[in-house]
């Protein structure tokens, strides 16, 4: 009997997992959901796609909607959200964004791969429409095209992470000033201490201002307030 499978997620893993699925179980049935409009794309490579105005966003795209669909046979619906899953009776609830009509998808194998989502501040102005967030490739190109108008002069990045230091190099590429700020005493604290020094010193020779252990009060259209 065919099996049915439903993956909520379309871009690296959710591609990868339907890809795989196709390969090694020919006969399958299987229903990709993807609440956005890009599908199969490098979301680690968005701070070097933001960092070069003639890299192509078509550059971060490993595999096009009709090929996924005509050459992998995998049935990709994108601008569809899965708002319910009932796992007794193995069905996906499932949302048109365009449309708004909802579908019932049955399975028999369930994959998951949402990803994350941004953190909120839970400060006033964090919905201002010159803060971005960076997880999706609709993110990256928002920032990249604020980048393009040639108004962003100085930016603050909010947290020391991963995505936030390749963000720190990525826009000093462009020629803005930066201000990393963090909740903790360095970036990527959970580094050894040889590592953290290695890169503290690297945003000060790259002449990024490090702001540590200051939480955010509020956001308003030309500061980001902190704590004391």
């Amino acid at each position: 009997m065919q099996e049915r499978y439903v993956v909520i997620g379309g871009v690296a893993a959710g591609m990868s997992a339907a890809s795989r699925i196709r390969k090694s179980d020919p006969g399958s049935s299987v229903v990709v959901l993807e609440q956005g409009e890009h599908i199969s794309y490098s979301a680690c490579s968005m701070p070097y796609y933001i960092a070069d105005p003639e890299m192509s966003v078509e550059e971060l795209k490993v595999l096009s909607l009709e090929d996924a669909r005509q050459k992998r046979g995998i049935d990709i619906r994108i601008r569809h959200r899965a708002i319910r899953i009932d796992a007794g009776k193995r069905v996906v609830q499932a949302v048109d964004l365009e449309s708004g009509n909802e579908t019932s998808i049955p399975y028999d194998r369930l994959v998951i791969a949402t990803g994350a989502r941004p953190v909120p501040l839970g400060v006033p102005g964090e919905d201002l429409p010159h803060v971005y967030s960076l997880r999706t490739l609709d993110d990256g190109m928002a920032i990249k095209q604020a980048l393009a108008v040639g108004k962003v002069k100085s930016a603050v990045i909010l947290g020391g992470g991963y995505i936030g230091l390749e963000m720190c190099e990525a826009l000093r590429q462009r020629g803005v000033a930066v201000t990393l700020v963090s909740r903790r005493p360095v970036p990527m604290a959970d580094m050894d201490d040889h590592i953290t020094k290695v890169i503290v010193q690297a945003l000060h020779d790259n002449n990024v201002r490090y702001v540590s252990e200051r939480p955010v009060l509020q956001i308003s259209e030309k500061a980001v307030q902190l704590e004391g």
